[in-house]
């Protein structure tokens, strides 16, 4: 007997996609469920990233 396992399947292109595009999928699933249902909405003042009034700050 050899040592060697055999599939009972032949992988093919189209079974790669296959899984990639579920893994995908359950990715964004995943990703969807860890959102939160009421998100807050924060404002961000101009100041905190070095521009005011419409100019960078050197």
């Amino acid at each position: 007997m050899s040592d060697e396992y055999v599939p009972p399947f032949q992988v093919t292109e189209e079974i790669t996609s296959l899984t990639i595009e579920i893994g995908q999928y359950v990715g964004s699933i995943t990703a969807f469920e860890s959102l939160h249902p009421n998100p807050v909405l924060r404002k961000v003042l101009a100041g905190t990233m070095g521009i005011t009034r419409g100019r960078w700050n050197a």
